[in-house]
């Protein structure tokens, strides 16, 4: 898409003037006191590179690295609190015999403080519990899980540890449901769901669960190709969303790549998008917004070996300059940035923001 555009959709992502002095306010703040700390997931302290991996958080520039689990079991999709206090991420605690995915592969869901303590298991259900996205005010999270035999978005009470099921996406679609993402302002749930014969696409729901919705209508598909769009983040205007394309297929008798896409930004209901420049001697994975919506970061490697090791990058979306985070030999992946929430007053999030810098001192 033409510079311009993408040009246009920061513009508009920006003019709102309650959120602009809200983001004004914490960049100042933040600029002054804190460190932007990104959670993530890294074999660098010794886990196997094949398999295990830990928890790990860091400084916005990688620096001050501290890994706060040490169980070496495998580990998925680690997500900040909003106010950045607690983690949620998954833990394959039964591995398969002689394989990586099987009946009796058992995922659950665990919270851990920021510093590693207190780690808590928030599912018991014996199946896969994955992806865990936060409300806004940190009451409930949303997961995606297999434990009613189709994968579909749950929502859990924290409290109460009491959950139910928001998506139907077997009975509606005949197809699942992966990876949500919670809107900053509460009311609305992004997702992968991925459809019989038509690739995977991004929908929303409401955070109750009802009226779902493709963000970008699914296109008829090309014989042997498959399109995936996945790993949606919502930007904190609640408005437009992150997520990644991908084309694969037989060509010449071989599964392939057939386009490995790109990391692109839409806003809900628009037919226009923007794609990140990313460069092309790297082969990305998913992302997410960073620096209060002025920055993506995502994980990629040098080449498109699935074994081979991966960094995490920070993209500026006004300048299109990608940075090497991470730059460690081993395998950096599945980053999230602590984002704080906008549809709260800016009190509100200075408010959070202290909590953090109180528990740095």
């Amino acid at each position: 898409m033409p510079n311009k555009g993408g040009i246009r959709m920061l513009c508009d992502i920006f003019k709102k003037p309650n959120l602009f002095f809200a983001m004004l306010c914490f960049c100042i703040f933040s600029a002054t006191f804190l460190k932007a700390d990104i959670v993530f997931l890294s074999d660098r302290d010794g886990s196997p590179r094949t398999y295990e991996c830990d928890v790990h958080t860091m400084d916005d520039n990688g620096g001050n690295v501290h890994r706060l689990t040490k169980d070496s079991l495998y580990k998925f999709s680690p997500a900040w609190s909003p106010n950045g206090s607690q983690i949620a991420f998954g833990v394959e605690v039964m591995k398969p015999h002689h394989k990586d995915w099987g009946p009796d592969q058992t995922v659950e869901l665990f919270l851990i403080n920021a510093e590693g303590y207190h780690k808590k298991q928030l599912t018991d259900y014996k199946v896969l519990s994955l992806d865990p996205t936060w409300s806004p005010d940190g009451r409930s999270i949303a997961f995606v899980s297999n434990q009613a035999g189709n994968f579909e978005i749950h929502r859990m009470d924290l409290a109460t540890g009491r959950f139910r099921q928001l998506t139907n996406s077997l009975a509606e679609t005949g197809g699942s449901a992966s990876s949500p993402d919670w809107s900053p302002d509460g009311r609305k749930i992004a997702y992968s769901l991925t459809l019989p014969g038509a690739g995977t696409h991004i929908y929303i729901i409401n955070a109750e669960g009802r009226k779902p919705r493709p963000l970008v209508k699914p296109k008829k598909l090309q014989k042997g190709i498959t399109n995936f769009s996945v790993g949606a983040k919502w930007h904190p205007d609640s408005e437009h969303i992150l997520y990644r394309t991908a084309s694969v297929g037989i060509v010449q008798k071989v599964f392939q790549i057939v386009d490995k896409g790109g990391l692109v930004i839409r806003r809900e209901g628009s037919a226009a998008s923007q794609y990140l420049k990313i460069p092309q001697g790297l082969t990305f994975r998913t992302g997410c917004w960073a620096e209060a919506g002025k920055a993506v970061i995502f994980y990629a490697s040098e080449d498109d070996d699935p074994s081979s090791p991966t960094d995490i990058y920070r993209y500026d979306l006004f300048t299109h300059e990608v940075v090497n985070i991470s730059n460690h030999p081993g395998k950096d992946f599945s980053p999230h940035w602590v984002n704080p929430t906008f549809p709260v007053s800016s009190l509100d999030i200075l408010t959070t923001q202290w909590a953090r810098i109180k528990r740095k001192l």
